[in-house]
């Protein structure tokens, strides 16, 4: 029990500076109250609380098998290296990170109290670390021997790769969507179909199973398998109130735990507000769009209609005004960021402006 406590107090702690919205009343508001409205009003916090996270549970098992899909998808480019099943391996790929954006709200809680959320900030940095040293993987501008591909003295399997994860530097990254991405793209965003083809001994010192494209193709193979891994181990954590990753925050009370998904909720309107996205694509043709996280905000809004809980009537309005406008930018033509970002600062004055 001091244990939970104590996380409670540091989590409040750590959070004082952001918005607060108490999901049931405090002080003497709540000491007018009787037994039954009081218990009430508890049941609501906890049943809104519990199906907030479960919302995101289902969403991260739709996140698992999109990524089995991006696998098969790796696996008809390896059989048969060609163009036209390499767009289809780089598309799958963009969907699939486009998929785990829109979960920008939930896994931010990685970020948000890593040490409360140890278990999420381990299984997201095998999932989505950024940003990655390209030269720790494959052959880069000025170096066209280096990295795993060319590291002969590795074996690639499955224990070598996650060994090699972070090996000595956050960067040094060998798992994860963004290796994939340089892999399927190229430093350039120019990778050719040709360079996932398999190689016969000829002309080389070297065995088949060492040659560079051969190895290219089995680290892809290897490594999108072990971020579907990843991806399946996430979703059943997620699921689990008992894992490791889900009982902190099944530990704070019901009220603590809208208070935190409304503090997540600003910070995400925050960070789009800017126009920065914290996670950019590197390799990929003209990057990666906040598209995904404009979904995601959407659906996070529309998974309770009562959501946020503790707004003046004033603010409720203005709040169903931004999600009315949300929801019509996200139908109008694609791309259309001066529609969004109106509707994230109306959204955003909204849950801020306590006036």
């Amino acid at each position: 029990m001091r244990v939970a406590a104590g996380l409670i107090l540091l989590f409040c702690l750590s959070s004082c500076d952001r918005v607060a919205a108490p999901a049931t009343p405090d002080g003497p508001a709540r000491a007018n109250l009787s037994k039954a409205n009081l218990a009430e009003l508890d049941s609501a916090a906890e049943s809104r609380s519990v199906r907030l996270w479960d919302h995101t549970g289902i969403e991260l098992q739709g996140f698992s098998a999109r990524c089995r899909e991006f696998e098969a998808s790796v696996a008809a480019l390896l059989k048969t290296p060609a163009q036209p099943l390499l767009h289809d391996a780089q598309q799958q790929w963009h969907h699939l990170h486009g998929q785990l954006r829109q979960q920008a709200i939930a896994t931010s809680l990685a970020s948000y109290n890593p040490g409360l959320f140890a278990p999420l900030v381990q299984l997201l940095g095998n999932i989505d670390q950024q940003p990655i040293a390209a030269g720790y993987l494959d052959s880069v501008a000025g170096y066209p021997d280096s990295g795993l591909i060319y590291d002969i003295s590795l074996k690639l399997n499955h224990t070598s790769v996650r060994q090699q994860h972070g090996l000595t530097a956050d960067n040094e990254a060998s798992l994860g969507l963004h290796p994939l991405e340089f892999l399927l793209f190229g430093e350039s965003g120019q990778r050719r179909a040709q360079e996932f083809k398999r190689q016969s001994k000829a002309g080389s010192e070297l065995s088949p199973a060492n040659l560079p494209q051969n190895r290219r193709r089995d680290y892809l193979a290897l490594s999108s398998k072990l971020l579907c891994d990843d991806s399946e181990q996430l979703a059943r954590q997620w699921a689990d109130h008992t894992s490791s990753l889900a009982a902190p925050y099944f530990a704070l009370s019901a009220s603590a735990r809208l208070q935190l998904w409304h503090s997540l909720l600003a910070a995400e309107l925050d960070n789009l507000s800017r126009q920065q996205p914290e996670h950019a694509c590197d390799f990929a043709p003209n990057g990666c769009d906040t598209h995904g996280r404009y979904l995601g905000l959407q659906k996070f809004i529309n998974a309770l209609d009562d959501w946020p809980p503790a707004l003046s009537e004033q603010q409720r309005a203005r709040w169903q005004a931004g999600v009315a406008a949300l929801d019509a930018a996200l139908k109008a033509t694609p791309g259309d960021e001066l529609a969004l970002q109106q509707a994230i600062l109306a959204l955003a004055e909204a849950l801020n402006d306590d006036a």
